[in-house]
Formats: C-alpha cells, structure tokens, sequence
C-alpha cells in the first residue's frame, strides 16, 4: 500500500495538528502543550500532579513556529519511533494499579470514519503489539484501553517528593539521560520494584503485569514520582498514517469537517 503511505500535502496543510491536555475532558480546562519543547509542561488534577512532555518527530502542526523535531529521536533507543507521550507524575492519593489504564475514548460514535483495513489492524495490535489491550471502535461511544503498567513502554519508579522534591528529580533526568525515560528506578524507587519483584526489562515488566493478581497488588504512592514514556514507530504524525507490520494506512481521506 506504498501510495497510501504519504498523504497529500493539501490535506496536510488542511488539517494541523495541535496539542492540549487538561486534568478533564473539558477543553476549557486544557493548554496548549509545545511539540517538541524543551521542558515539561505541569497538569494539575485532584489525583496526580503531572509533567507532560510530547515530541513528535517531523512535526507539521501549531504553533507554526514549532521545531520539526526533538533530540529524543537520535537517542539510540528512539531512533525508530515517530512519537513519545513522556510524562512524571505524583499521586496526591494511593491509586491502584488496576485502576489506572492508558487509552482514548470518545463522546460519538466514529464507525463512518474508520477505515478499510481497520478491523485487521486493531487485531495486530491487541495481539501482537499490546495483548492487554481491549476495545470496541465500533460502538456509539467508542475506546481502547489498556492497563498503564503493562501498555506503558518505559516505567521508572523515582523517590518520594518529601524526601527529592519534583524539581530535583525532573533536573536529575534531564541531566542524566536528556529527559529520555528509561526502564528502571532512582533511589528508593528501587527497593519498590524489588518488593513487588518487577522485572528489571520493559518487555518483561509488561509481561509481568498482565497477570492480573499482579496488576491488583500494586499501588502508585501517594508523594512518591513516577516517570513514564509512550511511543512507538506505528503512528506517522507527519503524513497522517498508522504504520502496523506489513502495511501503512493513511487516515487524511477519512477526516472530515467533524
């Protein structure tokens, strides 16, 4: 399908990605998030305090005035991937691991709207790219949800913020790794996965928790940060296409002026 694997420069001039994100799904509550900006940006909600980085690489979007990319992407580990959603964030109550899950949904019903090819490629992804995945696209309020701890590519378990504040443990990233997320954990984060015998790898740790008694036993800590990083190579922001093994979709013909 390689003429569907670039889209038409007019549509991608007609439709621009922009990015906001809030602690709802009021748009009134969001701001504005730079693609691939240098720093963080801070949500508040009543569960967490978030820092939310997004990049996304050969960036067409707003503002007009965004770089087109970010060092992320000549990270050896990354060198692949279109986009990250990278965020560190802080409970401000004990949330459980089941409880907390990483997808989308929508208010309306999108069925006129996906694609030929769709069904084939929900089924590589639920099962070949992420097994505890589960949705219905095609209902009147469609999602895709999977458990955080076993969708997230990137976990790493940090110290609690009364004892390394917010800010320091955000520096000490950024000046470690460049604010590139790695599997892992820092200072007594460490002792948190030995206690709840997480797997050191991603992969392994993502296997880890889609036991379910696995998934139930853990708990987010109240004070404590966690930083956390999604992406992949499959989403083409660039050229409006989901990218899956053996074939590209583009998705510019099938937006329309909803």
């Amino acid at each position: 399908m390689a003429k569907d694997t670039v889209v038409d420069p007019a549509a991608r001039d007609k439709y621009l990605l922009q990015v906001t994100a809030g602690p709802s799904y009021d748009p009134s509550n969001h701001q504005p998030i730079p693609a691939n900006g240098p720093h963080s940006t801070t949500i508040e909600s009543p569960l967490v305090t978030c820092y939310l980085r997004v990049r996304i690489k050969d960036y067409h979007g707003l503002p007009h005035n965004s770089p087109p990319s970010s060092p992320y992407f000549d990270h050896p580990l990354h060198t692949s991937d279109r986009y990250s959603i990278a965020f560190s964030f802080v409970p401000k109550k004990p949330l459980a691991g089941n409880d907390i899950v990483l997808g989308f949904d929508y208010d309306h019903s999108i069925k006129h709207q996906l694609p030929p090819g769709f069904k084939y490629a929900m089924k590589i992804a639920t099962s070949m790219l992420d097994p505890g995945l589960y949705s219905d696209a095609y209902s009147d309020e469609p999602y895709l949800y999977g458990p955080a701890l076993s969708g997230l590519f990137t976990l790493n378990i940090g110290d609690m913020v009364r004892d390394v504040s917010a800010s320091e443990q955000l520096a000490a990233l950024e000046q470690a790794t460049g604010g590139v997320v790695q599997e892992g954990a820092t200072g007594s984060g460490q002792a948190i996965r030995s206690h709840f015998n997480i797997p050191d790898k991603w992969k392994k740790r993502r296997k880890h928790f889609l036991n379910a008694d696995a998934l139930r036993s853990f708990t987010f800590e109240e004070g404590r940060m966690y930083h956390a990083d999604f992406f992949n190579p499959h989403l083409d922001f660039a050229n409006f296409s989901l990218r899956l093994p053996g074939f590209s979709i583009s998705v510019a013909r099938y937006i329309d002026e909803k």
